[in-house]
């Protein structure tokens, strides 16, 4: 799990690094949910594959939202939060045997 939060913490300094001043906030968020989702994908070793799921999800709808700029953010907004909610709620489900 802590190789996952530092994965992120690169990302996120990469980010800040790359991005020219003037990127547009709604693009910088894209990119955010683009780096939380990667950050999904090692933690799914630890809580299993539902973390894999959405960090695919999350990845998914930055992707579509970078290559869309068309469609407003706030869409993209919804569904990355419904995604982090959704799955949030369903990982403390445990299945009964």
């Amino acid at each position: 799990m802590a190789g996952a939060i530092l994965l992120e913490l690169g990302l996120f300094v990469a980010m800040g690094r790359t991005l020219p001043a003037g990127t547009a906030e709604h693009i910088r968020w894209l990119w955010v949910s683009m780096i939380v989702g990667v950050h999904f994908l090692p933690m799914s070793i630890c809580f299993g594959p539902r973390f894999a799921v959405l960090g695919l999800g999350c990845i998914t709808n930055a992707t579509v939202g970078l290559l869309m700029p068309s469609i407003p953010f706030e869409l993209f907004g919804l569904i990355d939060g419904a995604l982090k909610v959704g799955f949030g709620v369903w990982s403390f489900h445990v299945p009964r045997i």
